[in-house]
């Protein structure tokens, strides 16, 4: 088995699979959040100065807004497919909300059904949620666990765009030039 240097390596996205790890890092970045960041720029000898972490409401839009999930479930012999994920419900000076709902797909029109309430009191800084239904595919409860860990995060770690503009700003340093082939 070869072990890589990735200190050295620049990966590049193209259509054959001798470039599969510049696919690879490029599609990682999507959901990618780094806690130690300026360590791990330092041990690769890239810049970084630093930089600010999210705002404790762009955490919790961020946090919620990774809840994206895809249910199939078969029971009596019919097969649904949900989706659950977060929308917009009420935002002002003090308080932002967003419904944690299970959508029902595959049927003449998707049926909308709300799982909870999450939000996020900015005076307090605090997040809640409240109005959990009882759902027999989805677990309610463990999705506003799951958006909490990811909002706590969220205020301690870089995310995709950070990262995105670090490496932006390394490859401008390379002098780096967009290959077309």
């Amino acid at each position: 088995m070869e072990i890589m240097d990735f200190k050295n390596v620049v990966g590049a996205a193209s259509g054959d699979e001798q470039h599969m790890l510049g696919k690879f890092l490029y599609f990682s970045l999507a959901n990618i959040l780094v806690e130690k960041l300026s360590e791990l720029c330092d041990s690769l000898g890239i810049p970084y100065a630093g930089g600010k972490r999210l705002s404790m409401a762009d955490a919790f839009r961020s946090a919620t807004g990774d809840i994206q999930d895809r249910i199939s479930v078969v029971r009596d012999g019919e097969h649904k497919t949900y989706l659950v994920y977060c929308r917009d419900n009420q935002r002002d000076a003090d308080l932002i909300s967003r419904e944690l709902v299970k959508e029902t797909l595959n049927q003449r029109t998707n049926h909308y059904q709300k799982l909870a309430n999450i939000s996020f009191d900015k005076r307090d800084r605090c997040f809640g949620y409240d109005d959990l239904t009882d759902d027999e595919d989805v677990d309610a409860l463990e999705v506003c666990h799951r958006a909490e860990a990811l909002f706590e995060r969220y205020q301690l770690c870089a995310n995709r765009k950070q990262i995105e503009t670090i490496c932006t700003n390394y490859l401008r340093s390379l002098e780096a030039t967009k290959v077309t082939g």
